[in-house]
């Protein structure tokens, strides 16, 4: 089902002449109102919740992009025509080539590359953190996805943050640098090489992330929210916890954000895409082991959390302890919740494009789709 965005456009351009008229104050402030107006303008006039999303037809494989923060920061700071035209070709590109959704990077350090109210601009769309654009990069990212008749996935890591440098740029109206500029900074977030994560046992930080969500799927007619493989960045005993009380943080956060998800878009869809390591001789991935501190053994294996898992399967069958095939049967045999959907990422940056044709095809036989890993690299 397409996205009509005809009637989208001409409500943005109704409230923006209603701005100018009104002689409104600060234009980013402003913009996420208009933005706001305009949205529930095409939802009174479509019928729809917050627009039409592309969710396509269940049964069919996945073959999607990911669109990473890499490829948007060559845009940064992009005036609206070129990065509106530049869109369109990257959409399209990915529909010629046989794609039917993608996976974008809407908030790679704690920050937004649309007009937020929970989260700061990112550097990755505007060159500077804190920094806005008087346009939103993300609804025309989603315009363009839907003309192609591609699902449209909003890609976010929860809990990582950004540099000392750039919260020094973002103002303290926002609760992440409120936080890092405060007395109790260490209560909310630690930082690991020079980057500062959200600490997942606080809970005004798990707010913090179920906020942005809503905040996406309220404002955004998206086709699913998606996590990567980044949930711990230090072990859980060095910032005072337990593996068990670790797990059960992430499964918190997992459990909020489906809730969230199918309260507010019920046909959009939430999944994960943990690291792709599976031993041989272990009955539990990497990521369930590790300082990550997944529980995926719950989370795909009991209905509820996730709607699918995309394990990050980046290796060939050369490789000694994971050998693609190997790996892929390990993960089909281990998730047995029928509600979870096992999609597999491929790392197209690495190898050719022969062994990502036949690990594709793999993955639609023995899998339910793949998705390709990243846009610069189809």
């Amino acid at each position: 089902m397409r996205y009509r965005t005809s009637l989208f456009i001409k409500a943005v351009l109704l409230c923006f002449l209603l701005s100018a008229c009104n002689g409104s104050g600060d234009p980013i402030e402003s913009l996420f109102d208009r933005i706001d107006q305009a949205n529930h303008a095409y939802m009174e006039e479509s019928g729809q919740q917050g627009g039409q999303t592309v969710t396509g037809d269940t049964d069919e494989p996945l073959r999607g992009v990911w669109i990473s923060y890499l490829e948007i920061s060559k845009l940064a700071g992009s005036a609206e025509g070129v990065f509106h035209a530049q869109a369109a070709a990257m959409m399209q590109r990915v529909k010629e080539k046989g794609g039917n959704a993608v996976f974008v990077q809407v908030r790679p350090f704690g920050d937004a590359i649309y007009p937020s109210e929970v989260y700061p601009w990112s550097k990755t769309i505007s060159g500077s953190a804190g920094t806005g654009l008087p346009y939103d990069p993300l609804a025309v990212l989603l315009e363009q996805a839907h003309a192609q008749g591609l699902a449209f996935h909003a890609w976010i890591n929860p809990y990582r943050l950004m540099s000392s440098t750039d919260f020094s740029k973002v103002d303290a109206s926002f609760r992440t640098a409120a936080w890092y500029q405060g007395d109790a900074r260490s209560t909310y977030m630690y930082e690991v090489d020079g980057i500062w994560w959200l600490k997942p046992a606080n809970d005004e930080a798990q707010a913090l992330i179920a906020d942005g969500v809503r905040e996406l799927l309220s404002h955004y007619a998206l086709d699913g929210i998606h996590l990567d493989d980044y949930f711990y960045a230090a072990s859980p005993e060095s910032l005072g916890e337990t593996t068990v009380s670790a797990k059960a943080n992430n499964t918190k956060l997992i459990k909020t954000l489906y809730d969230l998800t199918k309260e507010l878009r019920p046909d959009a869809l939430f999944g994960v895409s943990p690291a792709g390591g599976f031993r041989k001789d272990s009955t539990l991935p990497v990521s369930d082991t590790g300082t990550l501190s997944t529980d995926l053994a719950l989370w795909c294996t009991k209905e509820g959390y996730l709607d699918y898992v995309m394990p990050q399967i980046y290796w060939d069958e050369t490789h000694e302890i994971q050998p693609f095939t190997m790996t892929l049967q390990k993960w089909r045999a281990f998730v047995t919740e029928p509600s979870v959907r096992l999609y597999i990422g491929l790392a197209s940056y690495r190898f050719d494009a022969a062994t990502i044709q036949e690990q594709s095809q793999a993955a639609i036989e023995e899998a339910d789709g793949y998705c390709l890993y990243r846009y610069d690299y189809i």
